[in-house]
This record gives structure tokens, C-alpha cells and sequence, in this order.
């Protein structure tokens, strides 16, 4: 997190977050779709957080199971 300007904070998520924390995850597209359904869904109810990121790539990439 960061101050943008005096009366801004903002709060970055990257490709290099979402490869990091998400095993099922392996290109930087996968990792774009995981931050662009986060935007898209986001509810600052909640916020996003590393739990938010692995949720959101197990459901547009699911686990193989074996």
C-alpha cells in the first residue's frame, strides 16, 4: 500500500503476487485473469488478500486432482 497523492492511498496487487501464491498458476495470462476478476468482482466489504488471489485461481484454473 501507498500514498498516491496527499488524500489517496491505493493498494497493489501484480502478476508476480498471483504467481507466487498460487500453486495452479503458471503464466502471466492465468495471473492477468485472476487480477482482472478480482477488479471486475471486488467488494471493498471484503478487500483482497492472498486468501482472495488463490480463491479466484482455483476457480478460473482448478487443481488437477491426483
Amino acid at each position: 500500500m501507498r500514498w498516491v497523492d496527499d488524500d489517496t492511498i491505493a493498494l497493489h496487487w501484480n502478476t508476480d503476487d498471483v504467481l507466487s501464491c498460487c500453486s495452479n498458476i503458471t503464466t502471466k495470462e492465468q495471473a492477468r485473469d485472476v487480477l482482472s476478476y478480482v477488479l471486475d468482482k471486488h467488494d471493498a466489504n471484503y478487500g483482497v488478500s492472498w486468501d482472495t488471489l488463490d480463491i479466484v485461481a482455483d476457480m478460473l484454473y482448478p487443481k488437477e486432482k491426483g
